[in-house]
């Protein structure tokens, strides 16, 4: 009994669960057969029309690549040389004192790395110490140099006045020994100039017999070739004919003479040659003889003439060499005076007022001295990139660099700054490719970046166009707003309540804009059509006009007219307004787009 009753029990909660299960089993069917089968029949698509203007303007067709800001580098350096002969004797007799200074300190720094600088703002100060210590040392070195040039001149005049008495002791006494060397060599010389003279006349009649070759030459060689032609008959002849072999035979012996005179009129030249150079030879030799002789007959008189002219000679060369040695020191000491003169002058015009400023505009890019730091080498004080001289390099293909040239006219816009454009031009083509290896081909192209430069910073990414056709005063309209069909090219506008679609002729296109050649004006409105359904504009009217743009971006159409209403109005649902006799559902937008 108890066993029924527990079976009963069960039966009973078994009934209750599938009484619970059954209806939640049907709702998810139904709630499926509804999202697969019913909604989306019951979605309506809508066309949705976004205005936009005919503008006039110019319209500009480019080679669009991407890259990076580089700035041009502007180093301030210090270079002065402050070096003099005290700092040897100050390392000498103050070792142990810290606080002689001999070169530039910094007191201060202004500028950090990072910074955008002007020209003429403030880099660094050196301590006032500093500047008059170093300002002292250049002084005193330059009085020192003052004093030595003042001694060497003193020592100048002192020593050439009586080396010039020397000189013109023994001056005298030399000219003795001159006269003596004169005319002991006088003979030498004329017997000299005679043979050069003679040698000089035979090379002249040299030269012209050697004229005369040529000439001569041909002669023998027509008299030989006579000569051979007058043998070949007569033997030919023979003697058959007496009569005719004496007549052959007499023009043979002419022949045979002419000849011979010839050769000997050729051989008369080579000999006379041969012999005049012969001759010349002989008188070269006498001449160097006699120029041997006459250097020996110099010796000679040198050795015979007096001490006195021999003392005078050497006098000669020892007042030269004195007065030398002394200009030398008077010109040391100068050079000496004007380098020390020159490193206070720059130290003067480099120092100023203790303040170094900033000698261009940029941002700085390195700071080479700290506070506290002492100028003891050369180095960059402060380096900075300069606005005017921003560049940006990127690879162009090799089907469009045939259109660039050094020059053109480029528009930059940097990710940074969003839809606002900054011209260039191009300053470099490299001719080098930089991607041999690959299948596209490219080459390094340098822009340069005009206008106002303040709001850039180096590295910054950018999009050069490099402008290839360029139409001015022209209309356009957005891309967006042409429809195609059977070849021929339409907007949309709208004639009292219809919209239609109206045939213009297009001219070159941008990713933008279009141009219009004609079948519009300036000013006139079209409109870019695109279709939705009823769940985006619920959407639509839920995000506001953003999300309609969005809508209207995804819905653009193609080259060929799709998603866009045929010149009939197929496929477009009903609703007010007529598009080619067939209605036509949804509402225009404003708002233009280029």
């Amino acid at each position: 009994m108890e066993t029924k009753r527990n079976e009963k029990r069960k039966w009973s909660r078994k009934k209750k669960r599938l009484l619970l299960i059954v209806p939640a089993l049907l709702a998810l069917i139904g709630a499926a057969v509804y999202t697969v089968f019913i909604k989306p029949n019951q979605s309506e698509e809508k066309w949705v029309y976004l205005e936009t203007m005919v503008e006039e303007g110019d319209i500009k067709v480019g080679v669009t690549e991407s890259g990076s800001l580089d700035y041009g580098i502007t180093s301030q350096m210090y270079d002065l040389d402050l070096s003099t002969d005290l700092d040897d004797e100050d390392d000498e007799d103050d070792e142990d004192d810290e606080e002689v200074l001999k070169y530039l300190r910094v007191e201060d720094v202004y500028v950090v790395t990072g910074q955008r600088i002007a020209e003429g703002d403030k880099i660094l100060k050196f301590t006032d110490k500093s500047i008059e210590a170093v300002r002292r040392k250049l002084t005193s070195a330059k009085t020192e140099a003052e004093v030595a040039l003042e001694e060497a001149q003193s020592d100048y005049n002192i020593s050439a006045i009586s080396a010039k008495e020397t000189y013109d002791l023994n001056k005298e006494k030399a000219s003795n020994a001159e006269l003596v060397y004169q005319y002991s060599s006088q003979i030498l010389q004329n017997q000299i100039l005679e043979n050069q003279t003679e040698i000089l006349r035979l090379q002249a009649e040299i030269e012209n017999y050697t004229g005369k070759i040529e000439e001569a030459q041909e002669e023998y060689e027509d008299a030989l070739e006579d000569y051979d032609e007058a043998a070949a008959i007569l033997e030919e002849v023979g003697t058959e004919n007496w009569h005719v072999t004496i007549n052959y035979e007499s023009q043979y012996l002419q022949a045979k003479n002419e000849k011979e005179q010839a050769k000997t009129n050729l051989d008369n030249i080579y000999n006379t040659i041969e012999e005049d150079q012969k001759k010349i030879l002989e008188l070269q030799k006498e001449v160097e003889e006699g120029s041997a002789a006459l250097q020996v007959e110099i010796l000679e008189a040198k050795n015979e003439s007096s001490l006195s002219s021999i003392t005078g000679n050497v006098a000669e060369e020892t007042y030269q060499a004195s007065l030398e040695s002394l200009q030398t020191k008077i010109d040391d000491a100068q050079e000496e005076l004007d380098m020390l003169a020159d490193k206070l002058a720059d130290f003067e015009a480099f120092v100023g007022n203790g303040t170094i400023y900033a000698e261009g505009s940029g941002i700085v890019t390195e700071v080479g001295f700290e506070t506290g730091d002492t100028l003891e080498t050369n180095g960059v004080i402060v380096a900075f990139a300069e606005e005017n001289e921003m560049t940006i390099t990127v690879d162009v293909s090799q089907e469009d660099i045939i259109s660039l040239a050094v020059g053109d006219p480029v528009e930059i816009e940097f990710a940074a700054y969003e839809g606002e454009i900054y011209s260039g031009n191009i300053t470099s083509i490299t001719t080098t490719n930089t991607s041999s290896g690959s299948v596209t081909v490219s080459y390094p192209v340098k822009v340069s970046v005009n206008g106002d430069t303040s709001a850039l910073y180096g590295g910054m990414s950018a999009e050069v166009v490099f402008i290839t056709e360029e139409h001015e005063d022209t209309l356009y309209v957005s891309k967006k707003a042409i429809t195609k069909q059977d070849d021929k090219t339409y907007v949309t506008v709208k004639q009292d309540s219809e919209y239609v679609l109206q045939e213009v002729e297009t001219g070159m296109s941008n990713t933008t804009s279009t141009e219009i050649l004609s079948g519009l004006s300036a000013g006139d409105t079209v409109y870019i059509v695109s279709r939705v359904n009823e769940d985006s504009e619920s959407e639509e009217d839920k995000s506001g006009e953003e999300s309609m743009q969005d809508t209207f971006h995804s819905a653009e159409p193609d080259e060929n007219g799709g998603g866009m209403p045929d010149m009939q109005g197929n496929g477009m649902p009903n609703g007010g307004g007529q598009f080619g006799g067939n209605g036509m559902g949804g509402m225009p937008m404003s708002g233009g787009i280029r």
